[in-house]
């Protein structure tokens, strides 16, 4: 749980520093017709393909582990199954996915509100 609010919080510091570090290139976006919307989509697509990525490779790393542990832990104990609880993994990927959104929109929002010709004026 603790590794999720890390990350979810490290996804919304990424999102702050990507807005802050593409301004002018979402004022050329802005200027040749780029709508707020799409900027917007732009951005929270973006930190939800990275969460995707995160979950993605915990996942696979955590079910790696927990069979290790289990090859181990089998030896002694008889009759004991490795077992993925998958309702709540997908209840851990609906919330991440979710609070990783929500720490994005802000950013995204921001993105959004650029106007063309003051992003295009400081390099």
């Amino acid at each position: 749980g603790l590794g999720l609010v890390v990350g979810v919080a490290a996804i919304g510091v990424l999102s702050v520093r990507s807005v802050v570090e593409r301004r002018q290139s979402i004022g050329v976006l802005r200027a040749i017709g780029f709508r707020s919307s799409m900027i917007r989509a732009q951005f929270l697509i973006e930190s939800s393909f990275i969460t995707f990525l995160g979950i993605f490779v915990g996942i696979c790393l955590g079910i790696l582990q927990s069979w290790l542990i289990y090859l181990e832990i089998s030896k002694e104990l008889e009759g004991a199954e490795f077992v993925i609880p998958f309702l709540e993994v997908g209840a851990l990927i609906a919330v991440t996915m979710i609070a990783s959104l929500v720490a994005s929109v802000i950013p995204a929002n921001e993105a959004s509100k650029t106007y063309p010709a003051e992003a295009l004026r400081y390099e």
